[in-house]
């Protein structure tokens, strides 16, 4: 192989033989392509938390109190609210953590169930559960799950199951992964 070139714009890719019939040595020319996209392009990504503790009971949709990061107008979270609206088509990534501990009174073992809903109904593998045995400690709950967005607009939601139970550190990152 002899020589790659960088071409100008808009011509064609060529290759000359600089060696001999019998001994080829193969120069390219390839032509300089257009510049590519820089920055955060067409990225849809929202991240919300909420950190002053907040009590739950049965099916309690957890509130979060502030957004983060916010790139893009495909989803929206209106603070302090449960809910957060997707608005464009697609597979969304969401992920999920917070920490909650059981209320001292209620029966033990208490069993906490935390799901992510589209629309008021749980995502197929999005939960998570925790029995706590006693009316103490914290455990943290966290978890990922893709989604699929067809009907517009979609509502998220984290939910929380537990007689009682408290909720604090929570977070929420919503981020598109493909465009459908």
């Amino acid at each position: 192989m002899g020589t790659v070139t960088t071409g100008e714009a808009g011509t064609e890719a060529f290759v000359t033989n600089s060696g001999t019939p019998d001994a080829a040595v193969f120069d390219f020319t390839i032509p300089k392509g257009d510049t590519g996209a820089t920055g955060c392009m067409n990225i849809q990504l929202l991240s919300a938390y909420s950190t002053p503790s907040q009590f739950g009971t049965n099916n309690t949709d957890l509130i979060f109190d502030n957004n983060s990061v916010v790139v893009g107008d495909a989803i929206s979270h209106e603070t302090p609210s449960s809910e957060f609206i997707i608005s464009e088509t697609g597979i969304y990534s969401v992920e999920f953590h917070g920490d909650f501990t059981p209320i001292a009174g209620e029966p033990y073992p208490l069993t906490l169930t935390v799901t992510i809903n589209q629309d008021d109904v749980p995502v197929g593998g999005a939960a998570a559960v925790h029995v706590f045995p006693c009316p103490s400690g914290v455990t943290n709950i966290a978890f990922t799950t893709p989604i699929k967005v067809d009907n517009l607009p979609t509502t998220i939601k984290v939910v929380g199951d537990a007689s009682k139970f408290t909720y604090t550190n929570v977070g929420l990152s919503i981020y598109q992964v493909a465009q459908c």
